[in-house]
């Protein structure tokens, strides 16, 4: 029999003799109004023990790569052709590729040697989507029918292998042929060209892609469904797979082949140098903090007593304090500090650099000022780009980002970036 779904009503939130927007429930169930039936054209029977099992479709509707096609429409469409009078479509299987093979009976005078086969689907893609377009066409002389008279659909014949009439064109590098190995063992027994479509030449679908992307995978090949429907022949996908490997391969680096190892009295002079900068951060640390010290104050100004001339002046001061700070830091940050930088280090250029060199030692000193004079507090500003455009860095317009940069001479960016903090 044929299996109707459960009862619904077109809204679930339908007036009825109860409060407004009542839910559907089991009494309105039972309401006349709504005994409609949803007809799903599924034949199934009922077992023994109560249950349905289901046969198969009492229409012609099936299911192929994620669609479900009626073939009726795709049938329709075929018999509008020029020269055919009766067209099937049927659904079949071939190397464990499913598609879809149009079989074609023929009016009096015309055949299928006479009518350009590729004609069809460009006529087809024009009144139909393209998942609906068949790969396979077979000439029929006649259909077996069932006692009925109607088309005998289970007694349609497997279409022929498919033979190749484009060129076969072979891999050209290993890396095609690497994907020309996957893809022979997703399609068995297929002559596979390297210019062939995984979907329209092949027939792949969406599962065939998962399963041909686990396997290049395993050979080390990362790539995206996304990217794998964006180049669906083995060339643009060698082509993807080469450009992502060279632009996730870091380059390799050329090391001098000797190494100078420094003295000790090299060495003991730049941890000395060091202990320097570590004392000026903390200076700095101490200056930054003072203005919260006097702000947590009252008489007892950071220790000392001293009598203030009215409630609260300790906090007229530490609000004063703290905003000739800032001034000076940025004073620091936008005037001596670029000042510096240009002194003792110059414009930076890529290249090799002895480590504890006179170099080094100066380049490091540069990179230590910007520590501890940080510009990380105006990450995300307008200002940041205009501080590191005077340490020598080619920064455009409108440009946002972090705080932290390294070798300013190094860095390029252009107008209206935004660089998040990671």
């Amino acid at each position: 029999a044929d299996l109707t779904a459960e009862k619904f009503a077109h809204c679930p939130y339908v007036s009825v003799p109860k409060p407004e927007w009542e839910p559907y429930d089991e009494e309105t169930a039972n309401d006349p109004r709504y005994q409609r039936l949803y007809h799903t054209g599924d034949l199934c029977r009922y077992t023994p023990d109560g249950n349905i099992e289901f046969l198969g479709r009492i229409d012609l509707q099936i299911k192929l790569r994620g669609y479900r096609i009626e073939i009726e429409e795709i049938e329709n469409v075929l018999q509008s052709y020029p020269g055919v009078q009766l067209a099937v479509v049927a659904k079949r299987s071939q190397f464990g590729v499913e598609f879809l093979c149009a079989y074609l009976q023929f009016k009096q005078g015309y055949t299928l040697e006479g009518i350009d086969e590729a004609a069809f689907p460009p006529f087809l893609r024009q009144k139909l989507p393209a998942y609906m377009v068949p790969s396979r066409y077979v000439r029929m002389q006649q259909f077996a029918r069932i006692p009925s008279g109607k088309i005998d659909r289970k007694a349609l014949p497997d279409p022929p292998p498919l033979e190749r009439t484009a060129q076969l064109v072979e891999p050209k590098n290993d890396l095609e042929r690497s994907v020309l190995e996957v893809w022979q063992g997703i399609f068995t027994g297929v002559d596979i060209s390297t210019e062939d479509d995984f979907f329209d030449d092949l027939g792949g679908s969406s599962i065939l892609v998962g399963k041909t992307m686990t396997k290049l995978r395993e050979l080390g090949y990362d790539v995206s469904a996304r990217e794998f429907y964006n180049h669906p022949t083995i060339v643009k996908l060698s082509a993807f797979l080469e450009r992502q490997k060279g632009a996730t391969e870091p380059p390799q680096p050329h090391l001098p082949t000797t190494f100078r190892r420094p003295t000790n009295l090299r060495r003991a002079g730049f941890a000395v140098w060091q202990l320097f900068f570590t004392l000026i951060a903390c200076a700095n640390l101490w200056l930054l903090l003072l203005p919260i010290a006097i702000l947590a104050t009252e008489d007892n100004l950071l220790g000392f007593d001293v009598k203030m001339p009215v409630a609260g002046f300790h906090i007229v001061v530490g609000v004063l304090l703290a905003a000739v700070i800032q001034l000076l830091q940025v004073t620091f940050l936008m005037i001596i500090l670029p000042l510096c930088k240009w002194i003792i280090v110059g414009r930076v250029t890529p290249g090799q650099h002895w480590i504890y060199s006179f170099f080094f030692l100066r380049w490091w000193t540069v990179r230590a000022l910007y520590d501890v004079f940080p510009a990380v507090m105006y990450t995300h500003m307008y200002m940041i780009g205009f501080i590191y455009r005077l340490a020598g860095a080619d920064i455009g317009a409108s440009v946002l980002m972090p705080g932290v940069l390294t070798d300013p001479d190094l860095v390029s960016i252009g107008d209206d970036v935004y660089i998040a903090a990671n």
